[in-house]
C-alpha cells in the first residue's frame, strides 16, 4: 500500500514538472531565439522529458504561471547609434571676380615726346620757332559782353584795299588798316589796345598792326591809320613785323584764304612800355598787358589772294 502511494506521488510529480515546462515555455533544454525588429520568434521546446529518479523528497511547489516572462530584446533599429552626419561637402572654388578697366578715352592726347613742342588745337595758329619772341598769350579773359566788329569784313573776307590785294605795285601807300568799332567794354576801363595777327607762310606769327595808349571813351579806330601814328585822341602806333610803327598790309604766300585775327584788349590802366614807340612790339606790349587785362574781343576774317 505504501509503495503505491509512493508511485502515485511520483507520477504526480512528474505530471507537475511538465506542467510548469508546458506552463512557463523553457527549461535547460529549451532554447529562445530574440526578438528582430519586435516580432517574437516562436520557442521550440525539446520534446524530451527529463530522468526522473524516484525519491521520497517532495516535488517542488507549482511554479504560478503569473512569473514575470523574459525580457524582451528591442529591435535592432532602436539600439543603432545615429548616423553620423555627412561632412558638407567643399565649396566649390569660385573664379576671382574680373575687373574690367576701361580704356583711356580716344580723344586722350598723349604728351609729346621729348622736347617736341605740343600740337596747337585745330584752326590755331602753330607757335613761332623759339627765339621768336612773337608767341601768343596761353588764354586770355573774355566775358563775351564786349563785341568788335569792321566794317572792312563782308562774309568773313576783308576787303582788298585792307590786304596786300590793294597794294599798287612798286608802293604800299593804297593798303589801309580796316576801320574797327566795339561795344560792351567794362565800366572799369581806362585804356584799350589793339593787336592784328596772323600766320605767315613759314609758320610764323605775322604781326601787321599794334596800336596801344586808346582812350577809355573810345569805341573805335578810324580807317587807314597814318604811319608813327601818337595821336592821344586815337593811340599809338607800334611796331609791327616789318621793323616800323605802321600797318602793315595781310596777306598770303598762295592763292586762297588766309586766316587773321584782331584781338581788342579792354585795360584797368594804361600799359606801361617803353616811351619811345619804336620800342614797343608785340611781345612788350602782352608782357605790359598781362595783369592789367579785363576782358577782350576777337575779330577773325581771311585774306583770299587775288
Amino acid at each position: 500500500m505504501k509503495s503505491r502511494l509512493g508511485l502515485l506521488w511520483v507520477v504526480l510529480g512528474i505530471l507537475a514538472v511538465v506542467a510548469l515546462l508546458v506552463t512557463t515555455g523553457g527549461c535547460a533544454n529549451t532554447v529562445t531565439t530574440p526578438t528582430v525588429a519586435s516580432k517574437t520568434i516562436p520557442v521550440t521546446t525539446s520534446s524530451a522529458l527529463p530522468v526522473v529518479t524516484t525519491s521520497s523528497v517532495a516535488p517542488p511547489p507549482p511554479v504560478s504561471s503569473s512569473a514575470t516572462p523574459a525580457p524582451v530584446t528591442p529591435p535592432i533599429s532602436a539600439v543603432q547609434p545615429p548616423a553620423s552626419p555627412k561632412p558638407a561637402a567643399p565649396a566649390a572654388s569660385q573664379p576671382p571676380p574680373v575687373v574690367s578697366v576701361a580704356p583711356p578715352p580716344a580723344s586722350t592726347a598723349l604728351p609729346p615726346a621729348g622736347d617736341a613742342p605740343p600740337v596747337p588745337p585745330e584752326g590755331a595758329a602753330p607757335p613761332p620757332p623759339a627765339g621768336s619772341g612773337a608767341a601768343p598769350p596761353a588764354s586770355l579773359p573774355g566775358s563775351g559782353k564786349m563785341v568788335l566788329t569792321s566794317t572792312a569784313v563782308t562774309n568773313g573776307v576783308i576787303a582788298d584795299i585792307n590786304s596786300c590785294n590793294g597794294v599798287t605795285a612798286g608802293t604800299t601807300d593804297a593798303a589801309k588798316s580796316p576801320a574797327l568799332a566795339w561795344t560792351g567794354a567794362p565800366a572799369a576801363t581806362k585804356s584799350f589796345a589793339v593787336i592784328l595777327n596772323g600766320v605767315k607762310g613759314g609758320g610764323d606769327e605775322g604781326i601787321m598792326l599794334v596800336v596801344y595808349n586808346i582812350p577809355s571813351t573810345a569805341t573805335g579806330l578810324s580807317e587807314g591809320l597814318k604811319d608813327d601814328l601818337a595821336d592821344p585822341k586815337i593811340g599809338t602806333l607800334g611796331v609791327s613785323d616789318t621793323g616800323n610803327t605802321n600797318y602793315r598790309a595781310p596777306c598770303g604766300g598762295t592763292a586762297g584764304p588766309w586766316k587773321k585775327t584782331v584781338t581788342l584788349y579792354a585795360l584797368s590802366s594804361p600799359p606801361a612800355v617803353p616811351s619811345d614807340p619804336k620800342s614797343v612790339d608785340v611781345v612788350a606790349l602782352r608782357t605790359a598787358m598781362e595783369k592789367i587785362t579785363l576782358d577782350t574781343a576777337i575779330l577773325d576774317f581771311n585774306v583770299i589772294i587775288k
